[in-house]
């Protein structure tokens, strides 16, 4: 595995870990065990996490010396908002319901702008009131979803640093295998952190989630399942006038 010098957080006067819980972020906070005592540790708690997240959020909180938690409400956000997917019919839109005229439908978001408002605007705005002048994530560059930022460039002031970029799943894994907080035992089932508890996206990663919330959280599972059904039943309803078209198209050529 490829080792990012970590000389640069000692240049910084407010270093900052955004941390999930995950195997990642774990990772990352090991390896800057030198610098505790001045990398602040940011979790944001959506307050939909896993039991098995809020346990091990307090080990670390015990263990560094500087944890800050912030609060996102992610309840109310689906409440209002709708479920979040991956596949979004514009007529389950909140917005497009509240201007056009009442709907029926349940509610629906898209996953981004559900993780925007709960995970990365708190976080954007933690980092802020922190000051921080270095924010440090557990991104590696062979996820599927990354980002265009490269590590130690710097935007609107604040420097990032990415110190697992060039790591392989595998390469985490190994390295977190002796550490006194290791890896989840999630990632027995799906390789990557649990985040929301009721998450209706991601499905293209959540297999094994769901499994695993199937054997642990079984009330839980049976809740998701249920909102499935529901998404899938408004996607169903539009993708059919959507082939009822194609199909009167074929039909116009022949």
């Amino acid at each position: 595995m490829d080792w990012i010098d970590l000389a640069i957080v000692a240049k910084h006067e407010k270093p900052v870990l955004q941390f999930s819980g995950g195997k990642d972020s774990l990772a990352c906070l090991w390896l800057l065990k030198d610098h505790w005592p001045r990398i602040t540790v940011v979790w944001v708690n959506t307050q939909d996490a896993f039991p098995e997240t809020l346990a091990l959020m307090d080990r670390v909180r015990a263990l560094v010396p500087n944890f800050v938690e912030v609060k996102s409400d992610q309840p109310a956000h689906i409440e209002y908002w709708g479920y979040p997917t991956d596949v979004l019919p514009i007529r389950s839109q909140r917005n497009i319901q509240n201007i056009m005229w009442p709907h029926p439908r349940q509610p629906l978001q898209s996953f981004w702008a559900c993780c925007f408002e709960n995970l990365m605007t708190p976080a954007v705005r933690a980092m802020k009131e922190l000051g921080a002048t270095l924010v440090i994530r557990g991104m590696r560059r062979d996820e599927m979803q990354t980002t265009p930022m490269r590590s130690g460039d710097i935007v609107e002031g604040v420097q990032y640093l990415f110190p697992i970029l060039e790591w392989s799943s595998e390469d985490v894994h190994a390295y977190l295998a002796d550490k006194p907080i290791g890896l989840p035992e999630h990632y027995a089932y799906v390789d990557t952190s649990l985040d929301c508890r009721m998450c209706t996206a991601h499905l293209f990663e959540n297999e094994g989630k769901r499994v695993y919330m199937a054997e642990r959280h079984p009330e839980a599972h049976a809740e998701v399942s249920r909102r499935l059904e529901v998404i899938a039943a408004a996607i169903d309803e539009d993708v059919a006038h959507l082939n009822a078209a194609r199909a009167a198209g074929a039909q116009t050529r022949h």
